[in-house]
């Protein structure tokens, strides 16, 4: 997956999802994120297996994937760099690489 956005566009997407997601310790993928790169769009998805919730959008799409990732790790990092800031979200095995200008 390689996929360019603009921060707040993500940051508004985690900030709608994260809300949801569990603190089971004994289930860790409940406290991730799953996102997703596909035909022009870029998804956001939890759940806690009670709820679910699912939120989209746009960026340029270079190789369409889909990765898990901490809600916490994710949304600690974004908002660290600047709204108006691009970046590129790349998977590569079992590592997300984020790389910003800043």
């Amino acid at each position: 997956m390689r996929c360019e956005c603009v921060v707040e566009n993500l940051r508004n997407a985690v900030n709608i999802v994260e809300h949801i997601t569990g603190k089971n310790i004994a289930i860790p993928m409940l406290s991730s994120l799953l996102l997703e790169a596909e035909k022009g769009k870029i998804t956001l998805s939890s759940t806690n297996l009670e709820l679910g919730m699912k939120t989209w959008f746009r960026g340029s799409i270079h190789e369409e994937g889909k990765v898990a990732i901490s809600a916490r790790t994710l949304s600690v990092f974004i908002s660290n760099l600047r709204s108006s800031d691009l970046i590129v979200l790349e998977s590569k095995g079992q590592d997300l690489i984020i790389e910003s200008k800043s």
